[in-house]
């Protein structure tokens, strides 16, 4: 609301309304109270969403039939794969109601929130579903904060796209801490199922992989994706997404509306989306749909191969399980494997077994190498190595 209040400060003293005071500090404060609404993105920049819809993006997966819930980033330095995907997804369905379900990054306020205020866009006002929010308020189920969604991106990067393509939806928003206990995520999915109509469309807003290489991330997230392709949701809390508590809601009410089959749309990185494959920190999106349908088989198994090891197993088990590498996050199986017949060329891509070679550091310092590789049933194959580095 920055840009309201400089504009509302010029306009009392154009119009000589006070002098600098407490009388006019206290009407200004008062103007700030009785204004009840909260902005998207670049509100009233016509060029950024121009761009944002002005691609059309073919999805990776044939859609058909009506969505129902889908996963989004946040992130808007690739809005214009999230404007392909809104797109596409207004041709199948018409939502009466948009439930976006997202992380609260500030960690401010009741672990629950949601707004009872409309959000401007250059769209339009995106009014909000009070008898869902009311509902939702009056049996405990969360609480009601408007400050912290003056500035939560992972509700107000998605308004714009929501007021653009479905005009006469209302809105639900609600941001999760990461300390929400598993029964009040089963209450919000619970309520949702027994109260949204038919004509409703449920969003997790979430980014995935932060921090790690492009190829790295690649490797996470076809781990994250094949446990919510599958409904897994025994390893949902531990797959690289920035807000788990947000997919496991979602899950939950599309299974209890059997709506559990999902269309991948796009899933890429910043580093691919930018061709910068040189990044060491990246963030990491899938854009998906869910249908009408079972959740797919899960048969992605993620694999750790540590060759010519100089530490023991129980010890790189132990790095494995600590969950402070964000590399070693969600790996099923670890192996041990010799190396000596392994030649390696020179440049970024490799050898007859398909490695390729990132120039970064190791998690692991003690071993020669570091071999991550993903297979599954449908010949999904990704490998990448580590060089030799000492550990940080």
């Amino acid at each position: 609301m920055k840009e309201f209040s400089l504009l509302l400060i010029g306009v009392l003293f154009l119009a000589g309304c006070g002098s600098p005071g407490v009388e006019a500090e206290d009407a200004e404060a008062d103007s700030k109270e009785s204004i009840q609404e909260h902005y998207s993105e670049f509100p009233r920049d016509s060029s950024f969403w121009e761009q944002a819809f002005s691609k059309n993006f073919e999805s990776d997966e044939v859609l058909n039939g009506k969505v129902y819930g889908g996963i989004i980033p946040h992130h808007l330095l690739v809005k214009d794969v999230t404007g392909s995907y809104f797109k596409l997804l207004a041709e199948h369905t018409d939502p009466e109601v948009v439930v976006v379900i997202g992380p609260n990054h500030f960690e401010q306020g009741y672990s629950i929130l949601s707004s009872k205020y409309p959000f401007k866009s250059l769209f339009g006002y995106l009014e909000p579903e009070l008898s869902i929010i009311n509902g939702l308020e009056k049996n405990g189920i969360l609480q009601i904060n408007e400050k912290v969604f003056e500035e939560e991106h992972s509700i107000t990067s998605e308004v714009s796209y929501i007021k653009k393509l479905f005009p006469e939806a209302k809105f639900v928003p609600i941001v999760l801490r990461v300390n929400v206990k598993e029964e009040d995520l089963q209450a919000i999915a619970e309520y949702l199922h027994q109260n949204l109509p038919e004509e409703s469309l449920v969003l997790a807003s979430v980014d995935f992989s932060h921090y790690i290489s492009a190829d790295a991330a690649q490797f996470h997230d076809l781990k994250s994706i094949a446990d919510i392709e599958s409904f897994n949701y025994p390893e949902i809390q531990n797959i690289e997404v920035d807000s788990p508590n947000s997919i496991f809601t979602l899950l939950k009410y599309l299974e209890k509306r059997g709506k559990q089959d999902i269309v991948k749309f796009k899933n890429t990185n910043s580093g691919y989306y930018l061709n910068k494959l040189d990044f060491k920190e990246t963030t990491s999106y899938l854009w998906s749909y869910f249908v009408e349908g079972q959740p797919k088989a899960r048969n992605l198994n993620t694999k750790m191969i540590f060759p010519n090891m100089k530490m023991s197993a129980d010890e790189a088990i132990s790095l494995l399980k600590g969950g402070e590498n964000r590399f070693f996050r969600g790996v099923d199986e670890i192996f041990y494997y010799s190396f000596e017949d392994l030649s390696v060329e020179s440049g970024r891509f490799f050898n007859k077994y398909g490695v390729k070679h990132l120039q970064e550091e190791s998690p692991l310092g003690n071993a020669d190498y570091i071999l991550g590789k993903v297979e599954g049933d449908t010949k999904i194959e990704f490998k990448f190595f580590f060089p030799e580095k000492k550990m940080l």
